[in-house]
């Protein structure tokens, strides 16, 4: 016989429901691009390097030597960045409220700065300040994204906000349905259905930590004494 939860276990159930997101946000979510030879003031004459190459994915926080730098906004010179044609944001970055913007990428040659005209690239500025970029592969080669060694400043991290729901109400009828397969994994898919439906990500976790299967229940107290 399946015994009814009562209104006390269903609060229990629910609270022990460990639930847990980050934004998901280009400034928390990104890989680190440190390479010594973007720099504005290192040359090619070594080794020509072309970024077309890399397989690039997602979002990139551009440093040098561990410390935060952004692409330069003006004509880097030819035979710089480690490269031939030295690849700059033909425009400014973007300030925290801006969110996320698209800008022209010009790489200089041939007297002329923007001789080569790139693919755009999505930018947006964050929290510390510093700067992510969604880099893609060049038109040609030889070109590199460069790494501006003015701009050069300490890296400032800041920790990924993380949110957290409450307020969420489903109805259990037994105990069953959350300690039991597959009623258990039925019960985290609609729970997590229902969030989503509030707007929130995909991406979100929803775990069911380890809970009694029973509950027991005594019987009511009565004082000792006579009618």
């Amino acid at each position: 016989m399946t015994s009814l939860l009562s209104p006390a276990l269903l609060i229990t159930i629910i609270s022990m429901i460990s639930l847990s997101f980050v934004i998901s946000d280009p400034c928390y979510n990104y890989t680190v691009l440190d390479d010594p030879w973007r720099s504005t003031n290192v040359s090619s004459s070594l080794t020509r390097m072309c970024d077309q190459s890399v397989k690039w994915s997602g979002w990139y926080r551009l440093m040098l030597l561990g410390q935060d730098v952004r692409m330069p906004e003006s004509c880097v010179g030819i035979n710089l960045c480690g490269t031939d044609a030295p690849l700059w944001l033909s425009g400014i970055h973007p300030e925290l409220l801006d969110g996320i913007v698209t800008r022209e990428v010009c790489g200089n040659w041939n007297s002329d700065c923007c001789h080569f005209k790139s693919n755009p690239i999505r930018v947006k500025a964050c929290p510390g300040v510093y700067y992510v970029y969604e880099f893609v592969s060049p038109s040609s080669c030889y070109l590199t994204y460069c790494a501006d060694i003015s701009t050069a400043k300490p890296a400032v991290n800041f920790p990924a906000p993380i949110k957290h729901l409450a307020g969420l109400r489903m109805r259990l009828s037994s105990a069953n349905d959350v300690t039991q397969l597959p009623n258990r994994d039925i019960f985290v898919s609609q729970f997590k259905d229902g969030l989503v439906g509030k707007g929130l990500p995909r991406n979100i976790t929803v775990q069911l930590k380890d809970i009694s299967t029973e509950k027991k229940i005594l019987p009511p107290k009565h004082s000792s004494g006579t009618c």
